[in-house]
């Protein structure tokens, strides 16, 4: 018949601890509930918070820079807001120079139009993942759209 208060009031505490031992105190609301707005799709909610607490609290965090990228570049099409994923980007590539960091800038650089940029990181990507063997089709694929031209 549903969770009993004390299960309910335990779950509360120990989610509170877990943040708090990730995050700063001073992280604001909204960005402690990014994954929540993740989940639910709430993209407007999610793109305004991680523009205003991705460099505050996570600068140094090549993966999760490039997760808020990724999102931003699936879900937004604001010129201002695909440049700060551009950035946080670019960030994540000069953290963790791979091949996934350095392909979610060229292909936000792409969709802003900026080639050059574009296929600076695209060529990055590739030969980053050359290095491991990976399959670089995706970023072949925006030198070659570049290069066409």
């Amino acid at each position: 018949m549903g969770i009993k208060p004390k299960f309910k009031l335990k779950a509360i505490v120990y989610f509170r601890i877990i943040f708090h031992s990730v995050l700063p105190k001073n992280a604001g609301i909204s960005f402690v509930y990014l994954s929540v707005y993740e989940k639910n799709k709430k993209w407007d909610a999610y793109i305004q918070a991680a523009k205003s607490g991705a460099e505050k609290y996570l600068w140094n965090d090549a993966n999760s820079l490039r997760r808020i990228s990724d999102m931003i570049y699936d879900h937004s099409s604001d010129k201002s807001t695909l440049v700060k994923a551009a950035n946080f980007a670019v960030r994540s590539a000069e953290l963790k120079p791979e091949y996934f960091n350095n392909l979610s800038a060229a292909k936000i650089y792409f969709k802003l139009g900026y080639n050059d940029l574009s296929k600076k990181y695209a060529q990055q990507a590739i030969a980053e993942g050359k290095k491991k063997n990976m399959n670089t089709v995706e970023a072949e694929n925006i030198v070659t759209t570049i290069s066409n031209n």
